[in-house]
């Protein structure tokens, strides 16, 4: 199945597609090539390709995570449509770099990962510094017309660099409560400026969408409500 939920953006129009096959629903974003007349536009369709897609997803860690698993759903899926995706990892590699690949998935890493190097504050952060550097080139090079973050990290640093590289589309995922922010008062301040910068930033739940609106001032035209998909054997 291929749901399309049609946002307006200007003069232009935009998509989240939902990519069903065996049950799994994933979100990311796709260009609409023909006139959207609503706002809001949805269809269904048992043949949907993904092959015009080409985007390139940022997330923190390939850890065993919710969001993490989720992820490699969903890229795997979208591949599967015949879509182009890469799969940024700021941490390095992880248990879920295998399956990916495998799956015709292209993961990428940044030079020195977070299990090269010692607990060192400095050490980390300068390699966090390099993540970020390797990531804004790494956009550069491949001018993926679309990125899509999830976890914080991932936001906060990919953001940056997705603003450096003057990247057209740009997604924001959040899967929990912001309940983190509170011991990092600056993630918060940080993260509600750059929700300006997306084109959508979307929640799991409606709590979390609800927070999103009230809590970090994002405007309704660019907030979306995608639940997790449910894999059906």
């Amino acid at each position: 199945m291929l749901l399309l939920l049609a946002l307006r953006k200007g003069a232009h129009k935009w998509a989240v597609a939902c990519s069903g096959g065996l049950g799994i629903l994933s979100a990311t974003m796709i260009w609409l090539p023909s006139p959207v007349q609503q706002k809001v536009f949805m269809t269904t369709t048992k043949s949907g390709s993904f092959e015009t897609l080409d985007i390139l997803y940022v997330i923190s860690t390939l850890e065993i995570g919710g969001g993490e698993r989720h992820l490699s759903i969903v890229a795997r899926m979208l591949v599967r449509g015949g879509a182009r995706v890469h799969v940024y990892s700021l941490a390095g590699s992880g248990p879920l770099h295998e399956a990916l690949t495998q799956s015709g998935v292209t993961v990428l890493v940044p030079p020195v990962g977070r299990d090269d190097i010692g607990q060192s504050l400095v050490l980390r952060s300068l390699r966090m510094l390099l993540a970020a550097l390797h990531l804004a080139y790494t956009m550069l090079r491949l001018r993926p017309p679309i990125v899509h973050f999830f976890l914080p990290a991932a936001y906060v640093i990919g953001a940056i660099a997705a603003w450096i590289a003057r990247i057209d589309i740009r997604i924001m995922s959040r899967r929990s409560l912001n309940y983190y922010q509170r011991a990092y008062p600056a993630v918060q301040w940080i993260e509600k400026r750059l929700h300006r910068t997306m084109d959508a930033v979307l929640g799991n739940s409606i709590a979390v969408v609800r927070q999103l609106r009230n809590e970090e001032g994002v405007a309704d035209d660019r907030l979306g409500l995608i639940y997790n998909g449910i894999e059906i054997p």
